[in-house]
């Protein structure tokens, strides 16, 4: 499922340095897809907006729904930056 995908991605980008590296070198969306499709990690930029609206829900302190947040956008930032080249 695409949302779990979305999930499963903002678990692992804060543990996984290599990843996190890999997605940073990309140059361009099709390098970016390549990337998530090698973990399987596909979904729209509206299933990442479902996955980071159900993981806020469970937040329980503010630091950890800004942390939350701050992945959210970065991730949102990386897939509309590399969308223009």
């Amino acid at each position: 499922m695409p949302v779990k995908n979305a999930i499963e991605l903002l678990k692992i980008i804060d543990v996984d340095k290599d990843f996190r590296t890999a997605l940073n070198k990309c140059k361009n969306l099709d390098e970016v897809s390549m990337c998530l499709n090698s973990r399987q990690l596909n979904f729209s930029p509206s299933e990442l907006d479902e996955a980071v609206d159900f993981l806020h829900s469970k937040c329980q302190t503010y630091e950890v729904a800004d942390q939350l947040l701050s992945k959210a956008d970065w991730i949102k930032y990386l897939l509309f930056s590399t969308a223009k080249q």
